[in-house]
């Protein structure tokens, strides 16, 4: 038997998630006369299955509009790399900028636990500074 926290770390997903799981009967805890729950590990793995699988992004970036050609060159070079892929995000703008709305998409996706791994280019073409704390967050494959 599993604890919420173990159950949370295999799939992957938070503590609220599971409890929205329990709610809509994907899995059913057993209680114990304390109260608390725990789960069966092959209900566990039967939810794995169903949890949507996560995605390989590959993100390119330049820094004007007049690097467009790049850009394209970019997301070639990434695609003839990474067949396998899922989406691809492209950004026009500073490296130095956080709004970039590719960029934010790509923070979204990696805090909600949607992303198995991000194919760049180059370290630069993410951010220019922090690459450490998205490595942290997320395994990272340069190319």
């Amino acid at each position: 038997m599993l604890r919420p926290k173990e159950v949370c770390q295999r799939l992957g997903i938070s503590y609220r998630t599971l409890q929205e799981y329990v709610k809509k009967g994907y899995i059913k805890p057993e209680r114990l006369p304390s109260g608390k729950m725990r789960f069966r590990e092959e209900d566990v793995e039967r939810l794995a299955g169903i949890i949507r699988k996560k995605k390989i992004v590959l993100y390119a970036r330049v820094s004007s509009n007049t690097q467009k050609d790049d850009l394209v060159n970019q997301v070639n070079y990434l695609k003839e790399k990474v067949p396998e892929h899922d989406i691809v995000i492209t950004d026009i703008g500073s490296g130095l900028n956080m709004k970039r709305k590719g960029f934010q998409r790509l923070l979204k996706m990696i805090l909600n636990n949607e992303v198995s791994k991000i194919v760049i280019a180059y370290p630069d073409r993410l951010v220019r500074f922090g690459l450490e704390i998205i490595e942290y967050v997320k395994h990272m494959v340069v190319k």
